[in-house]
């Protein structure tokens, strides 16, 4: 049986009886079990097969930035400077209403969703992951119009599915050593392409 986490305002109530923290933090109560359940495998297996870490939250406002709350959540969760946070806030610091209606033009820039990557990622893969990667990912997935077409719970998981691709295809890149220059994360992959690669690892 999975651990059972609260999401609660303290940094303790991330946490399940035995200590661990869940890889998807939903504070707000926004993701469905069903969805919270597929990323919280689909998180696990990318950083079991490629080694790169992705955590996900939807922070109570003004949590995110909370040192006290999210510097023992980051150190339970292990991230380290290659690792890459999903945060999903409104304007004013907290979690967006799963209706996908714009909160107006200063919501995260008209986006729902932001990648937090740390600073060595990027260096790490050099030019084969953009660096415009993640603002392509979130420009295409955190609109409203996206999440209004799709609904919250699939604006994150497709985000974040996309992410994993590009994962899958950095890490068979790194196993090829074959020197390529050109990007292999530059845009959002088709579906289509994501289904196929998360496919082949039964995600």
């Amino acid at each position: 049986m999975a651990p059972s986490y609260v999401a609660g305002g303290g940094a303790g109530s991330a946490w399940a009886a035995d200590g661990a923290v869940s890889s998807v933090l939903d504070n707000v109560g926004l993701l469905t079990p069903e969805t919270r359940e597929y990323l919280e495998k689909m998180v696990g297996q990318v950083e079991a097969d490629t080694g790169l870490k992705m955590r996900v939250i939807l922070p109570k406002p003004g949590q995110y930035t909370d040192k006290e709350y999210m510097k023992p959540v980051a150190v339970a969760w292990g991230v380290d400077r290659t690792s890459l946070i999903l945060i999903v806030e409104d304007a004013k610091g907290g979690a967006v209403a799963n209706t996908g209606k714009s909160r107006g033009p200063g919501a995260f820039g008209k986006r729902y969703l932001d990648w937090s990557p740390g600073f060595r990622l990027q260096e790490k893969y050099q030019f084969r992951l953009s660096r415009d990667f993640f603002l392509r990912n979130k420009g295409k997935f955190g609109t409203p119009e996206y999440v209004k077409e799709n609904g919250l719970d699939g604006a994150v998981r497709d985000a974040a599915r996309d992410v994993a691709t590009c994962y899958y295809k950095l890490a068979a890149s790194q196993a090829t050593q074959n020197g390529m220059a050109s990007p292999i994360c530059g845009d959002p992959f088709p579906r289509e392409q994501v289904d196929a690669v998360l496919g082949e690892h039964g995600l």
